[in-house]
């Protein structure tokens, strides 16, 4: 910090700066001095006093967060994308854990992108694809799908009303 001061006795004005440092308590005290002085004897004293309080670290809150009550937590969704069409095996393309998720759309495509299987209402009242096609125009509706890999798309909404879509292959044996 620069001091000024104007001086009509005298143009050789000398000044004295100093500081001192001090404990007062738990707080630091930090005193800066200015003495000015001239040739006729005049004198001019500024003195600044900072006190630097010393402060405790904030308490966080205590408040935790809790979850409605009335929801459980989302799940991450499994998708199991292996699929059988030999006679007597029970797996499908199955989506867990199934009470977390609603309005399921489900659609299934051939390598050559052609639509196979549809289902505005997956998993509910048993229907699931079990490697048969539902469409007509690329193979019979009702007929086993040839072994081989075929892509997916999932369209869903999670219990909290988030939707999602989901992609992938399945391997249709």
């Amino acid at each position: 910090m620069d001091l000024t001061a104007t001086d009509n006795c005298s143009a050789n004005i000398q000044v004295i700066k100093s500081k001192e440092e001090k404990q007062e308590g738990v707080n630091k005290v930090i005193i800066y001095k200015w003495e000015a002085s001239d040739e006729c004897g005049n004198k001019a004293v500024h003195t600044q006093k900072i006190t630097i309080q010393k402060t405790s670290q904030p308490t966080p809150p205590t408040d935790v967060v809790q979850p409605p009550k009335d929801t459980e937590p989302t799940q991450e969704m499994m998708v199991y994308n292996g699929v059988s069409t030999e006679s007597g095996s029970e797996n499908y393309f199955k989506i867990e854990p199934i009470h977390q998720f609603t309005h399921l759309s489900l659609d299934i495509y051939n390598e050559l992108g052609q639509k196979v299987y549809q289902s505005k209402n997956y998993q509910k009242n048993g229907e699931v694809f079990r490697g048969y096609a539902n469409v007509k125009g690329v193979f019979r509706k009702g007929k086993r799908l040839p072994t081989g890999t075929y892509f997916y798309i999932l369209k869903y909404q999670d219990i909290t009303g988030k939707s999602s879509t989901k992609q992938g292959y399945l391997f249709v044996r």
